[in-house]
């Protein structure tokens, strides 16, 4: 919360700045909307409530010369006690009264067949409903007998049967968007509305006349509008409520008494001024838009949204100075009525922006409705609502068909020489879409005859539709939903809404603006990092694993030749030395024959009794001296931090929570000083240069081959493999009944380098993350159950030895069980098997949470921000445990007062460990200590694993 002088303190400072400028000769009647005014600024604020409207409102008067600032109205919101909003939602329509919204055409719609035939039997004295459907308008049959309906010709035509409906199709549509505030409620999103109001806001009021809904409504306009200048009233009414305001303060908004506006400019037996206003008020009007003549002296044409809960209105300074506070030029007025250019305020300055579109009679929309679904900003079309609407409801419902499991509800709208399977991936359909049967589609489903050309959905618009489907699938999934107030239960809609606005800002061009260049190139740019440190580290491992097993071999060999030197001593003693062996081979119809004497053979296994322990220590130190061990951990440490840094920017959580440049600059920060840490442990080669694969990968394809294969451990397809697929293609073309479900489709659709959401997160990390640690844990078990069983077999061998008297063969079967034990503990330890099961579990748990959860908490950024922390936390720790090395610091958390137990769990262990001193490895043999190559202390790699 801000103190109580919070505001006064930065219009201070920005007072000085301008008198700075006065005096450096800056010009005074011209400053940029960007710019601070040198004219003296002040916020001031008045609260007020409007006679027969409910609830106090809030207005904020500010020089129209001073450009809002993020800070600011920070500052506003605390001092009116309200959290930021998470998006502004913003209705898209026209004038139109809500009681006359339908056309011709609509009502010839499937969608409006029920409303239109309950509509027909309440107008009908003898008619009964058909089908077992109950009329919705039982209240109209009073006056049914003064319309008969003789025909269905006629019935269309009929004015009271297209009263009634429009009656019905207003409460549906004011029912739907009544859902809609409820979700908006829910999720900390305001309205917003400028100088113009659409019927959105008139639907929207009676959902809260309803009492079901309380959203919180913003409006920003212009003091000085000429719209309202130009009436005497709506004049006198703000000047009053300017006049009356204070400068703005948290003790002025909490202890201020509300301004007393009278409400008789919107009571229709008092204001009498317009015609159509004294005659059906509110309940009806015939203009559609702003520019009809008979708009002018409309109530609600003449004063600022009076429901909004916040007004911004901007104002033009007087300039006498001689007050202390800023005044308003009165003889000043707006070049033009709603003059949205004289308004320095721009909705995206204080949070992302949603749509709803509502279909209308006479509105151009469809430039913005395109440009909105291709900035992949949140957009819910009202379904059943005419022209433009409609048409792109039935596109877009076509489209989304693309995203279920099975190609056959699209089967329509395919090209006839493409012959897909059932389980066809979402590209592949989108491919063999034809876009003249889409266009026939519409074409039949709604009559575009009473549309203007040029806002009418056309060939090549349905074209460039498909070709963004295909480069982002899931934009049209998740951020456009289709709304049916007719046919759709209300909560349903609000599922519906609660999923689009709780859509992750990240995956939208709102935040991409430029981060569909910048932010593909830096996670491009950190995955051919990833690359270059998974080949540099399997180098490494399997240099280990050379000199670990070939030190271990050559200590068993050095045992047996041991063993069998003794057994050559005791023959000599009892042949002499000068006994010959004859061994003969026969070779092509000869006979090869080799003798040579005990003699001979002592002195070889002496030769190699000497060079095998010697070989044993020089395996040792280089696995000491190199260091390798060491080296691999660090390596694959550092591409495991480099695979979170990767996710939780896609995902734009933790040290990624702020602006897009912000962001950026962490990540390239964040990767220079790992590859700077890797370069001060000696690692100067291919890792840290990056030149070795600039041009990799050549295409998504290639980087998702590599994703699974080195992160989530799934072998690319072999030949044989493919033409399996393909025969089991043929066969599913040819039976049908031979097709089964497959794997998730919907994983197709999903760009690997596209920000991520709380759904696409869970599906291409979570869950591939839990089959690799499942599978990767059987593949341990299985190991060591085969080395212990090998283990115990060479012991029971052993005491089968000493037990029948051949002791000397003792020796040899513990130096191969030395050996199993040696292999067990640096290849499958106990612990790391340990570790998987714990993450594994974790997953789980956090995979059945999710699935329980309802989807706008699963949305949230908050549950968002929790899971890619957790998630990322496990896969540190089970790397962690795998390598026995120390740790990089994580830093994933964005606010330790957001973690779940699990995260505090694994963050109490993160600390802990860290203060822990360097020590020898579990795997080192030499007993040396692993050097701290990146400053920080080690962890047990025992103890990092999760606990449940």
């Amino acid at each position: 919360m801000m103190n109580a002088d919070g505001l006064q303190q930065l219009t201070q400072k920005l007072r000085e700045t301008q008198a700075q400028q006065r005096v450096a000769g800056s010009p005074v009647h011209q400053a940029p909307s960007s710019e601070v005014s040198t004219c003296s600024t002040e916020l001031r604020y008045s609260k007020f409530t409007i006679g027969g409207l409910p609830g106090e409102k809030h207005a904020v008067f500010i020089p129209d010369n001073l450009r809002l600032t993020l800070p600011v109205l920070e500052q506003v919101c605390a001092a009116l006690a309200r959290e930021m909003p998470s998006m502004l939602l913003c209705g898209v329509s026209s004038l139109c009264h809500p009681a006359k919204l339908s056309t011709p055409e609509l009502l010839k719609c499937k969608g409006l067949q029920h409303l239109m035939e309950d509509t027909r039997n309440s107008l009908s004295p003898t008619a009964q409903p058909k089908d077992g459907h109950s009329s919705c308008c039982k209240g109209s049959q009073d006056t049914s007998n003064e319309v008969v309906i003789q025909a269905n010709a006629t019935e269309s035509k009929s004015k009271q049967l297209v009263d009634v409906a429009d009656r019905v199709l207003e409460k549906k549509i004011a029912s739907g968007i009544r859902s809609i505030a409820k979700a908006a409620q829910q999720t900390n999103i305001w309205t917003f509305t400028g100088p113009q109001i659409s019927n959105f806001e008139l639907y929207l009021q009676q959902g809260m006349l309803a009492g079901e809904a309380d959203v919180f409504r913003m409006a920003v306009a212009h003091l000085q509008d000429k719209a309202w200048m130009e009436a005497e009233v709506p004049r006198s009414m703000l000047r009053h409520l300017f006049d009356r305001s204070q400068a703005m303060s948290q003790d002025q908004v909490t202890n201020s008494r509300p301004v007393q506006l009278q409400g008789d400019f919107w009571n229709q037996v008092k204001n009498t001024a317009h015609r159509e206003f004294a005659e059906h008020g509110h309940e009806f009007w015939s203009f559609d838009s702003y520019d009809d003549p008979m708009a002018h002296g409309h109530p609600i044409t003449q004063f600022p949204w009076p429901h909004a809960n916040l007004v911004f209105l901007f104002y033009h300074e007087a300039r006498d100075g001689h007050s202390s506070l800023p005044d308003a030029d009165w003889n000043f007025s707006t070049k033009q009525r709603f003059d949205t250019a004289a308004v320095p305020f721009s909705p995206e300055m204080l949070a992302p922006v949603g749509y709803v579109f509502i279909g209308t009679k006479k509105s151009k929309m469809k430039k913005r409705m395109l440009q909105a679904i291709y900035e992949g900003r949140p957009v819910i079309m009202v379904d059943n609502t005419p022209n433009l609407i409609k048409q792109m409801s039935l596109l877009v419902s076509a489209l989304q068909k693309v995203f279920s499991r099975s190609s056959g509800g699209v089967q329509q709208f395919l090209r006839d020489d493409v012959s897909l399977g059932r389980n066809a991936s979402t590209l592949e359909i989108l491919e063999a879409l034809k876009p003249s049967s889409l266009m026939q589609h519409i074409e039949e489903h709604f009559d575009v005859s009473g549309m203007e050309e040029s806002e009418r959905l056309n060939l090549s618009d349905i074209v460039g539709l498909i070709d963004f489907t295909k480069r982002r699938p899931q934009i049209i999934r998740d951020n456009v939903s289709i709304v049916d107030p007719l046919n759709t239960h209300p909560e349903t809609i609000v599922k519906q809404a609660i999923h689009v606005m709780n859509i992750d800002f990240s995956n939208s061009s709102s935040a991409r603006g430029h981060a569909t260049v910048t932010q593909r190139s830096l996670v491009l740019h950190g995955w051919r990092l990833h690359h270059r440190l998974m080949l540099r580290a399997n180098q490494l491992r399997g240099q280990v694993i050379l000199l670990v097993v070939g030190y271990a071999t050559a200590m068993v060999l050095s045992t047996i030749l041991a063993i069998c030197s003794i057994y050559l001593q005791t023959q000599q003693e009892r042949y002499g030395k000068d006994a010959m062996y004859n061994a003969s081979v026969p070779v092509n119809e000869e006979v090869i024959v080799m003798r040579f004497s005990l003699g001979d053979e002592s002195k070889f296994l002496r030769l190699l009794i000497l060079a095998l322990p010697m070989a044993v220590g020089i395996f040792i130190a280089l696995l000491s001296h190199l260091q390798v061990q060491q080296k691999w951990s660090a390596v694959r440490m550092a591409a495991c931090k480099t695979e979170s840094e990767i996710y939780m920017l896609l995902g734009s959580v933790g040290p990624y929570s702020g602006g897009a440049s912000t962001m950026h600059k962490k990540f390239m920060r964040r990767l220079t000083e790992l590859l700077k840490y890797l370069s001060m442990s000696g690692f100067n080669e291919e890792v840290v240069d990056g030149a070795i694969d600039a041009h990799w990968p050549e295409d998504n394809g290639e980087l998702e081959q590599y994703i699974n294969q080195y992160v989530y451990g799934i072998p690319p397809m072999s030949c044989a493999f493919r033409c399996l697929l393909c025969c089991g293609e043929a066969l599913r073309l040819i039976s049908p009944c031979c097709s089964c479900n497959g794997n998730d489709v919907e994983a197709d659709a999903i760009d690997p380098i596209a920000p991520l959401t709380t759904d696409s997160y869970m599906q291409v990390r979570v869950q591939p993350l839990r089959r690799y640690y499942s599978k990767q844990g059987a593949q341990i078990m299985l190991t060591r159950l085969v080395l212990l069983g090998f283990l115990v077999a060479c012991l029971s061998l052993c005491s089968g030895l000493s037990a029948f008297g051949f002791s000397v063969c003792v020796p040899t079967t513990l130096a191969v069980a030395a050996f199993f034990t040696t292999v067990i503990q640096w290849m499958v330890p106990a612990h790391v098997l340990n570790a998987l099961n714990c993450a594994n579990n974790t997953l789980t748990n956090l995979d059945l949470r999710w699935k329980g959860t309802e989807a706008f908490q699963n949305n949230a950024m908050s549950s968002k921000t929790r899971l890619i922390q957790t998630t990322e936390k496990v896969n540190w720790a089970v790397c962690a445990t795998l390598t026995g090395a120390f740790t990089l610091s994580d830093d994933f958390d964005a606010n330790d007062n957001d973690e779940d137990p699990l995260s505090r769990d694994l963050s109490r262990h993160s600390t802990s460990n860290s203060k822990l001193t360097p020590r020898s490895t579990s795997r080192t043999g030499s007993g040396r200590t692993t050097p701290n190559y990146y400053g920080r202390s080690r962890c047990q790699s025992g103890n990092i694993t999760p606990r449940m």
